[in-house]
């Protein structure tokens, strides 16, 4: 990436266009399994990957979305793919569920995050959280999808912190505001854990009549205490938007962790959206990319995860 200047600009967009068809149409969980019950081996880290784990958004650290060692659903048995049961919430999910070491994690709208065994069986749910004003949806709770790592969960609660649960009680270990506490803030995206840290960013929350838009935060937290070791801004003081709404991507091969920035704004001409790179350890700045003003359409931003991959250039 280019050694560019990094500032960027404010206001969000709906929930409607930001969101629409991504929540699941129905108040529960449901599982397909191909006629036989996937078994889930023990892991013990959340970008190894286990033969049917999948223990974070987009299975790894690097977001690939894939499994290489899943192997009972394939283009032979996915023709028999049938429901085997569900399970209720009390609202709507939209997290990703995750599943790691024979347990399936998943949260709902009404804040509470949920571990489901294999049979559908409830082992516990716990409220973290949830909010109702200024909301695109009321309640609005766990947005985030939970990452697993050594018998720890760690999501973005409803109330704009982040907790680090006890994957077999579901006992709250430690728990961190994220962001401004008096601020319109929400954890939209989901953690990335890694080498003894945390990192997870937030945005602003709802932009309805009278709901006040916030600058974009991301924090690199103690895995073990959640004590808040840095504090990356991509808007200059005084200056909203660029808002965290996706999670972060890691690349081990240079230390750096990626971040995408997705609320336009009017802080500053000439500011923009983009893709930022950060050193892991620190959150120093290190570079970024931002959409061409010549390219941008109407509302345009960043709104999904980076993913990496191996390329071969020219």
């Amino acid at each position: 990436m280019d050694e560019v200047p990094f500032r960027l600009k404010a206001a969000t967009q709906s929930f409607c266009r930001r969101w629409k068809g991504a929540a699941l149409a129905v108040v529960g969980l449901a599982v397909i399994l191909a006629g036989v019950f996937i078994t889930f081996p023990r892991q013990h880290s959340a970008d190894a990957g286990g033969t049917g784990d999948w223990p974070t958004y987009m299975f790894n650290m690097g977001r690939s979305g894939y499994n290489k060692g899943e192997t009972i659903i394939n283009r032979n048995s996915a023709p028999n793919l049938k429901v085997r049961w569900t399970a209720s919430a009390g609202g709507v999910i939209f997290s990703q569920p995750v599943t790691a070491n024979g347990v399936i994690y998943w949260g709902s709208y009404d804040g509470y995050e949920h571990a489901t065994n294999l049979n559908g069986q409830l082992l516990w749910a716990t409220n973290v959280g949830h909010q109702s004003t200024c909301t695109p949806v009321n309640p609005l709770g766990v947005v985030s999808t939970a990452t697993v790592l050594n018998g720890v969960v760690y999501v973005g609660g409803g109330d704009d912190n982040l907790y680090a649960l006890n994957a077999s009680s579901g006992s709250v270990i430690w728990h961190t505001q994220i962001g401004d506490p008096s601020t319109n803030t929400f954890v939209w995206d989901s953690p990335l854990v890694y080498n003894g840290n945390v990192y997870i960013g937030a945005a602003t929350i709802g932009e309805a009549t009278g709901c006040k838009l916030v600058p974009g935060v991301f924090e690199q937290l103690n895995v073990s205490n959640g004590v808040i070791l840095h504090t990356f801004s991509p808007v200059a003081s005084g200056c909203t938007g660029a808002g965290i709404w996706a999670s972060p991507t890691l690349d081990t091969s240079d230390g750096s962790v990626y971040i995408s920035t997705g609320t336009e704004g009017h802080c500053v001409k000439g500011e923009a959206i983009g893709l930022v790179k950060l050193k892991l350890t620190t959150l120093a700045y290190k570079s970024s990319w931002v959409i061409p003003q010549i390219e941008r359409v109407h509302d345009s931003d960043f709104g999904a995860t980076p993913t990496l991959f191996v390329a071969m250039i020219n």
